[in-house]
């Protein structure tokens, strides 16, 4: 009789033999599966079951399901490794290596673990120390499921300006750019935008109250403002979330809830004067800023006050901004956020009494949540929103899950719906019912690695994955992937301490990048809804092609600086597209067609990519990704800028027009034109969209098929060019 080793427990066995007898010594059976059941065989040291299943349901078990667990009992004592043939993405958990399990002992492990919310203990930052799933300094693990981009969540008192307008702008060309290096291989993440509004806040109640509508009525009306601009300017918004969603207010209430419990929340007095435009209170060195006699600053003094307890964070923060330092870019300011939190960070206080119109403070009566705290926390709402809503519809399948926040695998383009037909919670998505789902402490527990404190007699253990699929917690954790956060600097201290603290308490992953852009001025003026010198996107776009509005942000509008907005500058960007690649390709096609040249060929000589022109662009692909990588945006359209004006000249000087009877040199110098415009045409796709998608389908490269131009166009040169009729771009 022979026998058979089933490939699995091959792979199970050999792995960790092979590991084992590094040491010189042969392992001991218990040292490789842990302690096995007498009677039935399964490890019981790594629990794949509850105890309280019993042996029958072990032995009842189907095959495929008795590997499941041993392979999570397996990552999780035993190195990292994978048993042999093992390829599904599912099982994926932090893996606690078996040094560390010697180390520090199951039981304090285990301890660890269960912890209650209620009763956290508290680490040297006097932090709640719950189990860290993240990498040191809240950084992420190996395996990038989404790369989150995130535009800050406007503040609905009223309609938008050129600012925000460049906000969503910057943001949408930098999701663009990072869908070619997710394509590329670069990184293996999936590429989702979030935008949203901020709907509460005296500002917003007073505005109503000044236009003699209702409240709802108002942030309806400013929703569909920033939607339409979204819209117009070639913004694709993959979430669309709004602070009034019911889910929202959940959230922020249960969340409230766990930080008080975990003593983050706490009662105070708070007395000092509040700038009702900004939404803050000032301190001293602010108060001397403002106005005498200032309507909008008053004096407040309140005895319930609740304040979030910063100062707690205050080491974590130090370190967090010295050992990742360039965390915050442009980096000068990532100096002056480590100097504030050194020298200026105080606790927040996070209650107001003198609005009704915001989020009620659990437990109160009167009072409402501060409208920073609320607005902060709608980037973890959003996407915990769209994986709970997707899990209890559909299933915990992870792929349904991406596909419903808008992450196509293919990495390419992301459909998005049309702004006026987002369902009335906020998520521009598909069919919603926001008044039957909101948020439960149990999920906000889930969130922080908690999920199975609470009701330990009815959770599995903490390395089984239930039978019908990913928890929660698991689900939430692939699509919550912070990577790129673009603000106006003139925000960064809620972003860079409050955000951060936020996120830290929840035990969450970190943003990887804060960009902070400066301000658009009007006159060296910064603009300001409330002050009256905003400049309307929508009056802009009225006049100028979008495109040409988006490659002005880009190039003109310096990320390290402020800027005055000028119309003149626009005209010069305009008449830049118009005469260097509009004109260049007209007088091209126009030529090929007065002189039956509709169809250009590759030429196949040996000295073919000698050609000076092509030999630049392949030359400069490599510089012109670095550049975008390391966000320096004005030297990467100088370079691009720099090639155009180079096409143009080799066109120039080598008067195609002259030699129409000589077939070879005409196809070879059109030729060589046409891949320097096409090369341009596709590194500018991101920031101008439209125009280069008719610049590319004009010489016969439709990329409207396929989701837009991608890096993959540039690999090799165009087998042939089929021009089509003459367009005008601009």
């Amino acid at each position: 009789m022979k026998w058979v080793l089933h490939p699995l427990l091959v792979g199970l066995i050999s792995v960790p033999l092979a590991e084992a007898f590094k040491g010189g010594s042969p392992p001991s059976l218990s040292s490789l599966c842990g302690n096995l059941c007498p009677i039935h065989g399964h490890p019981t040291s790594l629990s794949p079951f509850r105890r309280k299943e019993g042996a029958n349901v072990w032995s009842s078990a189907s095959p495929k399901r008795k590997y499941k667990h041993y392979y999570h009992a397996y990552v999780n004592g035993g190195e990292e490794h994978k048993p042999w043939g093992h390829t599904t993405t599912r099982a994926r958990v932090t893996k606690k290596t078996l040094a560390a399990l010697q180390q520090k002992g199951d039981t304090e492990n285990s301890a660890k673990c269960s912890t209650t919310p209620g009763n956290s203990s508290i680490g040297e930052n006097n932090l709640a120390n719950v189990p860290n799933r993240d990498g040191e300094n809240g950084e992420e693990g190996q395996e990038e499921e989404v790369y989150f981009v995130s535009t800050p969540v406007y503040y609905a008192n009223d309609k938008p300006h050129i600012g925000h307008a460049y906000c969503n702008v910057l943001s949408d060309i930098i999701c663009r750019f990072a869908k070619w290096e997710c394509a590329e291989g670069r990184r293996r993440a999936r590429v989702i935008l979030f935008s949203g509004m901020d709907e509460h806040g005296l500002k917003i109640e007073r505005k109503s109250e000044m236009l003699k509508i209702s409240t709802s009525e108002h942030v309806n009306n400013m929703n569909s403002y920033y939607k339409m601009m979204n819209q117009k300017l070639h913004v694709h918004v993959n979430i669309f979330y709004r602070t009034t969603s019911q889910f929202h207010k959940s959230f922020v209430q249960q969340v409230w809830k766990y930080l008080a419990e975990n003593g983050y929340i706490y009662k105070g007095t708070y007395k000092g004067y509040y700038d009702i435009n900004e939404e803050k209170y000032l301190n001293e060195f602010e108060l001397k800023q403002k106005k005498k006699n200032d309507p909008n600053v008053v004096y407040i003094e309140e005895d319930n006050s609740y304040f979030f307890n910063i100062l707690k964070f205050k080491n974590f923060l130090t370190d967090f901004y010295q050992r990742n330092e360039e965390v915050i870019y442009p980096s000068y300011l990532q100096k002056e956020m480590l100097h504030f939190v050194n020298h200026e960070l105080k606790d927040v206080c996070i209650s107001r009494y003198n609005t009704q119109w915001g989020i009620k403070i659990p437990g109160e009566e009167k009072g409402t949540i501060y409208v920073w705290f609320d607005a902060l926390l709608s980037y973890v709402s959003s996407v915990l929103y769209m994986v709970k809503r997707t899990q209890l519809r559909r299933g915990n399948d992870s792929r349904v899950i991406n596909s419903s926040l808008g992450i196509d695998s293919s990495h390419g383009a992301q459909s998005n719906m049309s702004p006026q037909s987002a369902p009335s919670n906020g998520v521009e998505m598909d069919e919603v019912d926001s008044g039957e789902l909101v948020c439960s402490y149990e999920d906000v527990l889930s969130l922080v690695g908690l999920e199975n404190s609470r009701h330990k007699e009815k959770a599995l253990p903490s390395d089984v994955i239930p039978p019908h699929g990913d928890t929660l917690s698991s689900l939430f954790q692939k699509a919550w992937n912070p990577q790129v956060q673009v603000i106006g600097k003139d925000i960064l201290k809620f972003h860079g301490v409050l955000y951060i603290c936020l996120l830290k308490s929840l035990n969450l992953k970190l943003p990887k990048k804060i960009i902070c852009h400066g301000l658009i001025k009007s006159e060296n003026v910064k603009m300001s809804k409330s002050i009256g010198n905003v400049i309307s996107p929508f009056d802009v776009v009225q006049k100028y092609d979008p495109d040409i509005i988006r490659l002005y942000f880009f190039g003109c509008a310096n990320i390290y600086e402020d800027k005055n907005f000028k119309e003149a500058h626009l005209e010069s960007f305009q008449l830049f597209v118009r005469n260097n690649m509009g004109n260049l390709l007209y007088r091209v096609v126009s030529l090929c067609k007065d002189n039956n040249y509709m169809h250009i060929v590759q030429d196949g000589q040996p000295d073919f990519l000698e050609s000076p022109i092509l030999r630049q662009c392949s030359e400069m692909k490599d510089k012109l990704l670095t550049l975008i990588h390391n966000r320096e945006f004005a030297l990467f359209l100088e370079n691009l800028m720099t090639l155009i004006k180079q096409v143009n000249k080799f066109f120039v000087h080598e008067a195609p027009w002259k030699c129409t009877d000589d077939s070879v040199r005409f196809n070879r110098i059109i030729y060589e034109t046409l891949e320097g415009i096409k090369f341009v045409s596709v590194f500018l796709y991101p920031i101008m969209p439209q125009i280069c998608s008719s610049i590319l389908r004009n010489i016969g490269l439709d990329v409207s098929s396929v989701g837009g131009a991608a890096l993959g166009m540039l690999a090799e040169p165009t087998r042939e060019f089929a021009l089509r009729d003459l367009i005008k771009i601009v």
